[in-house]
């Protein structure tokens, strides 16, 4: 399921994205991937779904963000943010069908670096291909796969908010899904009662 977005934000998002694919070059280009994380591995072939998780529901990973200081800002203009993360697909790589943590999260992929080729994300029945500076929103509770065919990196920047007329706000569904945490990946970061606090930090609660 895509969704037709006319949002302010939106039209943020793609006028900088040069600013924040050259963010996103200087720190690959001064760290390398060693600090890149395959949180998905099960997900995709070869462990090449590599991310970067500056926010993730509500979380801010603060060390993170302020090694893009242009992004962070305009991060502040998305209102309801609840996940926002560099994703990185490697050369020669598929992500299995799955679904997302929640139907009631909108997914948006701002296009980085698209090379030609055969690469897309599908969402049920409907295929859409990234374009470097443009978007494309879907329903990430929906089954949905990705795949990278092409000899090159394909990067995006991955921006959750609420579905458009939502019942619930950014901090709603992310405290739901923190207090029922049980996703085996991120318990291997760290345990439910350290995903919580770090919640309620970020949340002053």
């Amino acid at each position: 399921m895509f969704y037709n977005i006319d949002e302010n934000w939106i039209k943020i998002l793609e006028s900088k994205h040069q600013v924040i694919k050259s963010e996103l070059k200087n720190y690959i280009n001064k760290k390398g991937y060693n600090d890149l994380k395959s949180f998905y591995s099960g997900y995709s072939s070869n462990n090449g779904w590599l991310t970067i998780p500056l926010i993730f529901f509500t979380i801010h990973n603060t060390e993170l963000l302020d090694c893009f200081p242009e992004t962070k800002k305009i991060l502040k203009s998305i209102p309801e943010l609840i996940t926002a993360e560099f994703s990185i697909l490697k050369s020669n790589t598929v992500i299995q069908a799955h679904e997302g943590y929640s139907k009631e999260i909108m997914r948006t992929h701002l296009g980085l670096k698209i090379p030609d080729g055969n690469l897309a994300l599908k969402c049920m029945n409907q295929e859409m291909q990234w374009e470097e500076g443009k978007t494309f929103s879907f329903n990430d509770g929906y089954m949905h796969e990705a795949w990278n065919k092409t000899e090159n990196e394909r990067w995006v920047l991955m921006i959750d908010t609420p579905i458009p007329n939502s019942n619930y706000t950014a901090k709603q569904i992310s405290e739901y899904k923190i207090n029922n945490l049980s996703d085996k990946t991120l318990l291997t970061i760290a345990p439910k009662e350290t995903w919580i606090k770090w919640f309620n930090e970020t949340n002053n609660i």
